[in-house]
């Protein structure tokens, strides 16, 4: 499986495993972008970013807001049924946010204590609570939010369709979830400016279920790639669903109709990708794999102007 544009073999870079191994490590879904050291099963967004596409499309189906309650039950309710909770932020937005918090009258003297951004990151695991309101203010900016696919969410909601306090709310109820020392929350703290090398969709015309061997793809030395898991993201999609279905009950709403709300998860999902390589990868090679079998057959390698167009 030698690609023809960016001279390496995808092969040597995966291993294989059940989703249901993957989520009882933790594993399942992480960010797309592959800044990560870890081997990832990757989606715009990690299961965050599947998140919204889900509620924003719920909200729509449904004509009704969810409130910061239900969100935080739904983070909650979700992590415990499909594994951790992931959210990332680099180097480079952590510095950002520093610069803007020391001028902040209410956290200036806490964030001037850590004297490197590395200890600050600590910090952040677990502020005073006195100071967190304050703080989630700053979080849920598009210029604090150190994953680009959830800050395009924030910075293209009209294009998405996507409800701003939605967007905000949610982030928050991870920031919330993480400080009251939930185990199944992790945020973690990435390099800015990796160059990835290459767009990969990953599909399959195979039923995945939790016990299905799928591809997870590891990081090179020299290089590292987008990774887009669509099955995976499909079985976790069904799993929301039925996770969100069992909480609007539990709240006394009655819940979507499951065929509108798969299809208007399929379109904005659709929708967010086409953005993230519009505006995060428009030069790069994109490769299309189908899992067949267990194995990961290479069906096309191309150059793309604009998947927008």
């Amino acid at each position: 499986m030698n690609d023809l544009y960016t001279g390496f073999d995808l092969s040597t870079e995966l291993t294989w495993s059940s989703v249901s191994h993957l989520k009882a490590i933790g594993e399942v879904l992480h960010c797309m972008d592959a800044r990560r050291h870890n081997c990832v099963v990757g989606a715009p967004g990690g299961n965050l970013g599947e998140s919204l596409l889900i509620l924003a499309s719920a909200e729509t189906v449904h004509g009704q807001h969810y409130k910061p309650r239900f969100l935080r039950w739904y983070i909650h309710r979700s992590s415990d049924s499909l594994g951790r909770f992931y959210l990332h932020t680099d180097n480079q937005t952590l510095q950002s946010l520093i610069d803007a918090l020391e001028h902040d009258e209410q956290l200036a003297s806490w964030t001037s204590a850590y004297a490197t951004p590395e200890a600050f990151f600590q910090g952040l695991l677990n502020p005073p609570r006195e100071l967190q309101s304050a703080l989630l203010a700053y979080l849920v900016k598009p210029q604090y939010v150190g994953c680009d696919s959830l800050r395009l969410f924030l910075e293209n909601r009209e294009q998405l369709n996507m409800r701003p306090k939605l967007i905000e709310d949610t982030l928050a109820s991870f920031y919330i979830l993480l400080w009251g020392h939930h185990p199944a929350m992790t945020l973690e703290l990435l390099e800015a400016n990796q160059s990835q090398t290459a767009f990969v969709c990953i599909n399959s015309d195979e039923d995945i279920q939790d016990q299905t061997p799928i591809p997870y793809t590891c990081n090179h030395e020299l290089y590292s790639v987008f990774v887009d898991h669509g099955p995976v993201r499909q079985l976790y999609q069904h799993q929301s669903i039925q996770i969100l279905a069992e909480l609007e009950s539990a709240f006394g709403r009655a819940p979507c109709d499951e065929n509108q709300l798969k299809l208007a998860i399929e379109a904005a999902g659709k929708q967010h990708l086409a953005l993230i390589q519009n505006r995060l990868a428009p030069d790069l090679p994109v490769y299309q794999y189908k899992i067949n079998q267990g194995q990961l057959m290479a069906q096309q390698a191309k150059i793309t102007e604009s998947p927008e167009n």
